[in-house]
């Protein structure tokens, strides 16, 4: 495994230091040449991260390194790699894929039935995506879909070992580069706030309204877009993990 990496992929999936065009962009560079990519990311947008995925697979001989802690979309993202490693204090977690529900309003019988059906039509797709991302993992794993499926709904952090077991990486390496690097107060606020939860060695944080909303605003699973301006301009992707 060397020192220097072609892609260091960090942040949310999906904003600018973690999209399929600056993946796209240094794969083509190396058409011919084993590209080695370095990710290090709590997860964000699954579209983005089943892209970047294929491009990954389409290239050919792509190796992934994770470091840190890898979630969602972060793992998503890596299944289209040739190799996957991952360094021995680092965590991995695969969970059902998330959608923001945000609603303040008064409702009456008509109205609540309209919202139900709204809601009914986010949760079928919802399992659309999962049964996709499902077959995504398991076809790495070489396990069945149902197996990843009960994994995901589980959505537990797996240590380098478990993941190994599982089949979600080929590798566990122990390089002292490899410093894993604390979880920031917003990122762990992320988590909880997401119902996600959090690695077995960081601790829930208790924070003001105003910090809980400033790390709402910073978390990979916010309903707002990467390149927004504003929330109405926003046009967030609706299925994230």
């Amino acid at each position: 495994m060397p020192k220097n990496f072609h892609l260091f992929l960090k942040g949310t999936v999906g904003y600018w230091d973690f999209n399929t065009d600056m993946v796209n962009y240094i794969l083509d560079k190396h058409k011919d040449e084993e590209v080695h990519v370095l990710i290090d990311s709590l997860g964000g947008y699954t579209a983005d991260a089943v892209s970047i995925s294929s491009l990954f697979k389409l290239h050919g001989n792509v190796h992934v390194h994770f470091v840190g802690h890898n979630a969602s979309a972060a793992t998503i993202a890596a299944m289209g790699a040739k190799h996957i490693s991952i360094d021995e204090d680092a965590a991995f977690l695969v969970h059902k894929c998330l959608y923001p529900i945000m609603e303040w309003a008064y409702m009456n019988a008509d109205d609540l039935d309209e919202h139900i059906k709204k809601l009914e039509g986010i949760k079928k797709d919802n399992e659309t995506i999962d049964s996709c991302v499902a077959g995504m993992y398991a076809r790495r794993c070489k396990k069945s879909k149902e197996e990843l499926l009960s994994l995901m709904k589980v959505g537990g952090w797996l240590t380098p070992e478990q993941a190994l077991e599982w089949g979600f990486v080929d590798e566990i390496t122990r390089y002292k580069e490899d410093k894993k690097e604390p979880l920031s107060a917003a990122a762990i606020s992320s988590l909880s706030d997401a119902g996600i939860p959090l690695p077995p060695d960081v601790k829930r944080q208790k924070g003001s309204i105003l910090d809980r909303f400033i790390a709402f605003l910073q978390s990979p699973f916010s309903n707002q877009a990467p390149d927004a301006a504003a929330p109405e301009a926003a046009s967030p992707s609706p299925f994230m993990a």
